[in-house]
């Protein structure tokens, strides 16, 4: 009964219930004789269901994330931390806006390779449109609630992107004399990130806040059906291929 309430909820939310539904129309086609239809729709079907499920979401993970490890000996100088997702407005324990599961395992981090190092941290992150709220500012909050002295922590909210994280926290580390900074964000996006700084002249050490892929993956039938989170990670893997590619081709 477990098991079949789980193949359930995988068919009747998304993505599950686009497939199933592309499936039926993809058949109905092919009833009707429209062969041409019938294979189109249940391919896009098929594309869905296979970014769906767990082993294509660890494998397309596991080629952006398996050349950094985490490190077993670290030194550094200080802590770039890079910024990812933010909900602006919604209400927090000590202010307004708080930061996405992403950005939360960033900060998790940080915090703890900071208590470990003793340096300070660079929060690299502004707001992407105008009418935006900079990100930096309320994760300095977030981390000076779990205990960070303020004077500690070095705001960098001018930043859109990726890329101009990479400029503005390498001028920071110019203006304050760091020569050995840490670059810590998620491992998916640290290859794109260190080819952004390197752009500037500013060597860093690769620090993975967090890997969604698993070295040596264990799947069973659950990892077949398809699932929402399966789905995102996908996206946000292919996201970080096509960022890879348009720094390689621009820069």
């Amino acid at each position: 009964m477990f098991a079949f309430f789980k193949i359930l909820e995988t068919l009747v939310l998304p993505p599950g219930i686009f497939v199933l539904l592309l499936a039926a129309f993809g058949w109905m086609q092919f009833r009707k004789k429209n062969y041409e239809t019938g294979i189109d729709t249940l391919f896009v079907g098929f594309c869905i269901w296979a970014l769906s499920i767990s082993p294509v979401s660890n494998s397309l993970m596991k080629g952006l994330e398996s050349s950094f490890p985490i490190p077993k000996k670290i030194n550094g100088d200080v802590i770039i931390l890079l910024g990812a997702g933010l909900n602006e407005n919604a209400a927090d324990l000590s202010g307004i806006g708080f930061p996405d599961g992403d950005m939360l395992g960033r900060i998790t981090t940080a915090i703890r390779l900071h208590k470990k190092l003793n340096i300070p941290i660079i929060i690299a992150s502004g707001n992407v449109y105008p009418e935006g709220k900079a990100g930096a500012p309320v994760y300095q909050r977030i981390m000076t609630d779990l205990g960070i002295d303020p004077a500690g922590i070095i705001v960098e909210k001018k930043s859109r992107n990726t890329f101009e994280n990479a400029q503005y926290a390498s001028m920071i580390c110019q203006d304050l004399g760091y020569k050995n900074p840490i670059l810590l964000t998620a491992a998916y996006h640290l290859k794109r990130a260190r080819m952004a700084f390197q752009t500037t002249g500013l060597t860093t050490i690769p620090f993975p806040a967090y890997r969604y892929s698993s070295d040596n993956p264990v799947f069973f039938w659950r990892s077949f059906l398809p699932c929402h989170n399966s789905f995102e990670i996908s996206c946000v893997a292919i996201r970080e291929y096509l960022g890879i590619l348009y720094y390689m081709v621009r820069y």
